[in-house]
């Protein structure tokens, strides 16, 4: 009788924890909005709309499973602490391009990122700098607007 008691609870006990897991999981993440501008060292000014990816549960979701990116938009991504940053695309449905700030928000590096279909997924690495922030827009997008080193992000 003890035995069943016991394993009764802990199998009680499992589906409490269980169900509590899956009802944290469905919980709706939100993000806040704000207007960007990215300017080049000769004046050029591109607006965008992004959304802040500000805690880690924000960092950690970011763009996994939207199907689509509109241009002139994307995901800013701020840390508290400028670090090697490094990015990767599970659940990720569309190619993006991410661009790394450092903590004077100044372009460090760029790179084109593509969904990760199977493990292990590719790295996006701030590599050789230190960021403190990194912004996600549709791939291609850093080549037709001809971002580079020496431009500034604000807002």
């Amino acid at each position: 009788m003890t035995k069943a008691i016991s394993l009764s609870g802990v199998l009680i006990g499992l589906v409490l924890v269980l169900s509590a897991c899956s009802s944290a999981s469905s919980v709706k993440v939100s993000f806040d909005k704000m207007a960007v501008t990215l300017e080049s060292p000769e004046g050029k000014r591109i607006e965008l709309d992004v959304e802040l990816a500000m805690t880690e549960e924000q960092r950690a979701l970011g763009l996994m499973g939207r199907t689509g990116l509109a241009e002139g938009s994307g995901m800013l991504f701020l840390f508290d602490q400028p670090q090697e940053l490094a990015f990767w695309m599970k659940n990720t449905l569309i190619p993006l391009d991410i661009i790394f700030f450092d903590d004077q928000r100044n372009v460090v590096s760029a790179s084109t990122m593509v969904p990760c279909e199977a493990d292990p997924c590719a790295q996006y690495v701030s590599y050789g700098a230190s960021s403190a922030f990194a912004l996600e827009v549709p791939a291609g997008y850093v080549q037709r607007q001809g971002i580079a080193k020496g431009w500034h992000l604000s807002w």
